[in-house]
């Protein structure tokens, strides 16, 4: 790198651990940061030890963690599996946890939107169709019956 371009390209910038006093040092900067032992700022919950994509723009910004079980479905812990995500405008808007086929029984409710398989197959339970007080239950084959 030239030094004028180092900010401009996606690439690792170094670790967070627990004894860094800044938890988010990628803030307005683009960049992949590995967390070892701690999480970002404001989150809580995933398992601690992964890494922070940072996507900004002037004043927007995207930032995705992810831990290496985040796609783990055996992991003995769901509630620490996943990937989560936060935007903001010039501010820091709280972390949210996008919902898989890993910890769709964690994080799924009622009122959202079915959750499929690449075949296009319902795995969620419970869910209700927009506009509709009918609840959706899955049956064995991977069709969906109403409640």
């Amino acid at each position: 790198m030239d030094g004028q371009h180092d900010t401009a390209y996606l690439r690792y910038r170094g670790n967070v651990n627990s004894s860094s006093s800044d938890k988010d040092p990628l803030k307005g900067k683009i960049g992949i940061m590995q967390y070892n032992a701690t999480l970002p700022t404001g989150l809580s919950g995933p398992y601690d030890y992964g890494a922070v994509v940072s996507l900004p723009a002037e004043s927007a910004r995207l930032e995705l963690y992810y831990s290496h079980h985040s796609s783990n479905g055996a992991y003995a812990d769901p509630t620490k599996t996943g990937m989560y995500y936060r935007t903001g405008w010039d501010n820091d808007l709280s972390w949210t946890r996008i919902v898989d086929y890993n910890n769709v029984s964690e994080t799924n409710v009622a009122n959202k939107i079915p959750v499929r398989d690449a075949n296009k197959q319902i795995l969620t339970s419970g869910y209700k169709k927009e506009g509709s007080s009918a609840v959706y239950l899955l049956t064995g084959d991977g069709g969906h019956i109403a409640k």
